[in-house]
């Protein structure tokens, strides 16, 4: 196996995953549309999370996903994370990797990232903590009859990648932090994953650059001359 794609190891825990879903309703970011994401969750789970404060949500919605009730959705998110986990080995880590190297043209160069699959419809990224989320089969949980069960492998993957896009932002350009507002770095940050992933419509806040983007010949630039430009233009907005 190449160490750089067995840096990554997959899990599910019904404590990460709450931890995710909490991470998600308490976003400031203006980013998350809370009654989009209870509507893709268990009513049973909803009436949890609405009874909840924010100090005890995270702990509220493990002890329901602990419920002998659940285990059943439990065992089948064990056994989806294996099936990412399995592919990602096998088939797509490899791939992935080597995109990112190509597109930053810098090595991946990280040890130990734990991916946690996530019932939620989104997912947070601790690249500080290297850990991420990417999401399941039971995301969606009223979609996934209709769109069949290769969509969900495909879009557990291309999460992933997404992930990892950030990972190799963070690593080389977190020092933008210092530079850019809080809401600045989030926006170039989003904006990246045009790169990576062209089709994706992104956040409304990331289309002025990913316009941007559009515009320059990507022949004639690097990523980070890229990056330097999209600093250049959000610092004189």
């Amino acid at each position: 196996m190449n160490n750089k794609v067995g840096a990554i190891t997959f899990s599910y825990s019904t404590s990460m995953d709450a931890k995710n879903i909490a991470i998600i309703l308490e976003d400031s970011s203006g980013l998350v549309n809370n009654e989009w994401v209870l509507s893709t969750f268990d009513p049973d789970l909803v009436s949890v999370i609405k009874n909840s404060s924010n100090e005890t949500m995270e702990k509220n919605i493990k002890n329901w996903m602990d419920l002998p009730k659940n285990v059943n959705n439990v065992l089948a998110m064990i056994g989806q994370t294996s099936e990412i986990e399995d592919l990602w080995h096998k088939c797509v880590g490899n791939q992935v990797i080597s995109f990112l190297e190509y597109l930053y043209q810098k090595p991946f160069d990280f040890n130990n990232i734990s991916a946690y699959a996530t019932s939620a419809p989104m997912c947070d990224d601790n690249p500080k903590e290297n850990e991420f989320f990417f999401i399941s089969k039971n995301s969606y949980r009223q979609t996934w009859n209709t769109t069949g069960i290769n969509l969900w492998r495909k879009h557990s993957l291309s999460v992933i990648a997404h992930e990892l896009n950030h990972f190799m932002f963070y690593k080389y350009y977190g020092d933008l932090e210092k530079t850019l507002s809080a809401s600045q770095f989030l926006t170039l940050k989003e904006s990246l994953i045009f790169f990576s992933d062209p089709a994706s419509t992104g956040y409304a806040i990331e289309r002025p650059l990913r316009d941007f983007y559009l515009s320059l010949d990507r022949n004639r630039h690097s990523l980070d001359e890229i990056i330097k430009l999209a600093v250049a233009k959000l610092l004189n907005q």
